[in-house]
């Protein structure tokens, strides 16, 4: 069964990628994965086995509480399955613990308790979107989880856009949505219009999705102009690439956005990393 992987510092920031994560489980029908990295200090006076397994069971009571205090059930009714390991590096050992499962995506908040190494939004995340090959969901704070009916996609009109956007269509198979492509340019008298056609040739090449609508925003800000749509539009979830750094002077109209937008949008932000 497919998995979602919800990580957590137990911040009151990642309460709502939890209840997130929790309600997302439901509708994409998968297996939820509570996960916790706790620093190796913890282990350093420990010295039998039964000494290590009481620091594991008092990390595991935790998130168990955790879970319960603020999806206001007994754990025994969640359905959710809990994981604690140890770990210096947060953002190598999440991914280290997903090999070899068929995850949809890691759930984390974009803001933290601001103790140790800045758990979220200091580096976890940045360093996550930056290099993990399992989508991201950065989930803000004070976020309160509603239907996802509308999705923005955000472009910059490549061929790895559609991969990701079919890929975006399978996992959303459960939900009634519609998807918003966006391309902010700079420049009004480029070829943003040519380009938006031959992607739409290209996307309607690959899928029989037909809820989508198509925007050109013009802007010398990125994201101003991309937070500006989010409000008039209502969305409820972001979809963006996380693109590889490129030598190209186009690639300054992208560059770090993603991050950028993860910290400054006020709902979830899904971000898939560049493959090709």
């Amino acid at each position: 069964m497919k998995k979602i992987i919800y990580a957590t510092d137990f911040s009151e920031n990642s309460v709502a990628a939890l209840r997130y994560a929790y309600q997302f489980g439901k509708i994409l029908n998968a297996d939820v994965i509570v996960l916790h990295v706790f620093d190796p200090d913890d282990l350093s006076p420990v010295r039998t086995a039964a000494e290590k397994r009481q620091v594991l069971d008092h990390h595991t009571s935790r998130l168990q509480k955790f879970c319960s205090l603020n999806l206001q059930q007994n754990f025994e009714e969640l359905n959710l399955s809990l994981a604690v390991i140890k770990g210096e590096n947060i953002s190598r050992e999440i991914l280290r613990y997903t090999i070899d499962m068929d995850v949809l995506m890691i759930v984390l908040g974009t803001c933290g308790s601001g103790t140790v190494k800045e758990f979220f939004l200091g580096s976890t995340t940045t360093n996550l979107i930056s290099t993990s090959p399992i989508p991201i969901l950065a989930v803000p704070g004070n976020f309160e989880f509603r239907d996802i009916k509308e999705i923005m996609y955000t472009t910059d009109f490549e061929e790895e856009d559609v991969y990701h956007l079919c890929e975006l269509i399978k996992l959303m198979t459960a939900v009634k949505y519609k998807i918003h492509i966006v391309h902010v340019s700079i420049n009004q008298n480029g070829d943003a219009e040519d380009l938006m056609e031959w992607f739409k040739e290209l996307l309607f090449e690959k899928t029989d999705f037909d809820k989508f609508e198509f925007h050109i925003l013009f802007s010398e800000d990125v994201i101003n102009g991309l937070n500006e749509f989010l409000e008039d539009m209502g969305a409820d979830l972001i979809v963006m690439m996380e693109r590889k750094t490129k030598l190209a002077v186009k690639s300054v109209l992208h560059r770090d956005v993603v991050k950028r937008m993860e910290s400054s949008t006020r709902i979830p932000l899904l971000s898939f990393k560049e493959q090709w």
